[in-house]
């Protein structure tokens, strides 16, 4: 047994160690491992800094929400106001006054299509005395030399004109000389000045552009025949006309480039088409996109 410690009677061991109330002098025993009460003030603090912590931590979700809705809105902002990329008015060549290629993967001799060399002269065979044995060496009688006028200037013998170089008419400046043209190209002309090809040199006049896109036109558009050439071999009845519509990007590049049939289709010829424009067309730099359409008329 042991002593209440405020009137020292006997008390039993489990109310001094667990507190409670002394039966004889009624006090309150706290008792060695009761739990001890810190005070209102101690409680106070305590509250007020639990609550200091959650509105911390809510503050910093609002503003984490806050910043991302933020980001949110001037990324949709800034796609919306950005100025898109300028492009230029629809360049359609079946309107304008610019005679083109028509026929694609003609047959063979026409209209642009691959043509087999003409044969040229057999070259003859030289003719000169016949060579003599004497003494079992083989000798050959001289040949009296031919002289050869020499070309001059004004009156005389002409000058032969070299291969590959096709003589046209007077320079029309009047500095002389003749015309140069491949003879390929005659008769056909889109008229107006000639156009720079510089690599370097980017257009912006809407006629430069024109002008430029008509005379790189007039020299791809034969290169499709090989994509009409190739359908022909499996469909020998295909042809009809073809819508192409593409973009001239500012370096000169094809993109987005489209073939749609208007009299039949044929998604393979389509697809050759659009794959073949985009990989081997190329035009001179422009200052804007320019969208191009023209039709090409297939006949077997």
């Amino acid at each position: 047994m042991v002593e209440c410690p405020f009137c020292g009677s006997e008390v039993t061991e489990d109310l001094v160690t667990y507190g409670g109330t002394c039966p004889k002098c009624f006090a309150e025993i706290p008792g060695d491992e009761a739990p001890t009460d810190p005070g209102a003030e101690v409680r106070a603090a305590q509250e007020r800094k639990d609550r200091r912590g959650r509105t911390l931590r809510m503050a910093f979700a609002f503003s984490l929400l806050l910043a991302l809705v933020s980001c949110t809105g001037v990324t949709a902002l800034g796609v919306v106001l950005w100025p898109k990329p300028e492009v230029a008015e629809m360049l359609d060549f079946d309107t304008l006054d610019i005679p083109l290629p028509d026929l694609v993967g003609a047959p063979s001799g026409e209209l642009g299509g691959p043509t087999a060399p003409a044969p040229g002269p057999k070259t003859p065979r030289p003719v000169g005395p016949k060579p003599t044995m004497v003494g079992g060496t083989p000798t050959v009688n001289p040949v009296p030399s031919v002289p050869v006028a020499e070309p001059t200037s004004g009156t005389g013998t002409r000058p032969r004109p070299q291969p590959g170089v096709a003589t046209g008419p007077a320079d029309p400046t009047g500095n002389g000389g003749t015309s140069t043209r491949p003879s390929g190209l005659d008769g056909i002309s889109i008229g107006g000045p000639a156009v720079r090809r510089d690599s370097n040199t980017v257009l912006s006049d809407p006629d430069a552009i024109r002008m430029m896109v008509g005379e790189r036109l007039r020299e791809q558009i034969p290169g499709l025949q090989i994509c009409y050439d190739r359908r022909l071999k499996v469909d020998p009845s295909i042809k009809g006309r073809w819508l192409l519509t593409f973009n001239v990007q500012p370096s000169g590049k094809v993109s987005g480039a489209t073939a749609t049939g208007l009299d039949r289709k044929d998604a393979e010829l389509e697809q050759c088409l659009t794959h073949h424009v985009e990989t081997n067309w190329v035009f001179g730099k422009i200052n804007v996109t320019q969208p191009v359409r023209r039709t090409i008329t297939f006949r077997s």
